[in-house]
């Protein structure tokens, strides 16, 4: 869970700007918005 790691495993590098711009950035479910996902869940509450 590094800045780089978060970076790189949420593809964030891509321009989306206008997407996002338009209708926001949260509760998207477009593939584009990777920040939404939520399939490190179980392995964030192990290491927990």
């Amino acid at each position: 869970m590094t800045p780089w790691g978060i970076f790189v495993h949420l593809d964030l590098g891509r321009p989306i700007y206008r997407k996002a711009a338009t209708f926001g950035y949260f509760g998207r479910e477009e593939p584009e918005f990777t920040w939404e996902r939520v399939d490190r869940v179980p392995a964030l509450l192990d290491a927990v």
